[in-house]
């Protein structure tokens, strides 16, 4: 079960960052934003599914940037162990982002195809099919640039001939 809205939390480091700034002979910091953004795609969207019960195997074909992300939700949502899941992932083009993440039409595809056992479920959108009610939109965001070293990249360029 999801408790919560709050998809990933991480945190990162490298090194001894405190101690590398100190000894900087430059250190720069900023703000940096981009506005809200939608990635769109031309090829078209498609799910098809089948289960071979002998196996206990759910195989998912999807166009997809992100199948383990697919098949991790699949199985959650379907209370499957994610060794059962298989996703294929054929060639696909530049989404810029809009095929990154689990949509329930893959999920729905999924359980169609439990339900069925041996036969398959599958789900198509095309330029035939009505618009969508519902577009995938990015978010704004405003990063903070701390710091960085000037002297890590070496001395600055000269512009020109």
């Amino acid at each position: 079960m999801i408790e919560g809205n709050l998809a990933a939390k991480s945190r990162r480091s490298y090194g001894l960052a405190a101690e590398a700034f100190a000894n900087a002979s430059v250190v720069v910091s900023g703000r940096l934003s981009a506005a809200r953004v939608a990635g769109g795609y031309m090829e078209p969207r498609a799910t098809t599914a089948i289960h071979d019960t002998r196996a206990q195997l759910l195989t998912i074909w999807t166009s997809t940037q992100t199948a383990f992300s697919v098949r991790d939700g699949v199985a959650d949502l379907l209370e499957m162990p994610r060794d059962r899941v298989r996703i294929i992932a054929g060639d696909v083009g530049g989404s810029f982002g809009a095929k990154g993440m689990v949509f329930a039409e893959d999920v729905l595809v999924a359980l169609g195809a439990v339900g069925w056992a041996g036969r398959s479920a599958g789900w198509r959108r095309d330029r035939r099919t009505p618009r969508p009610r519902r577009k995938v939109m990015g978010r704004s965001s405003t990063s903070s640039l701390l710091q960085t070293r000037r002297d890590a990249c070496g001395p600055p360029r000269q512009a020109g001939p």
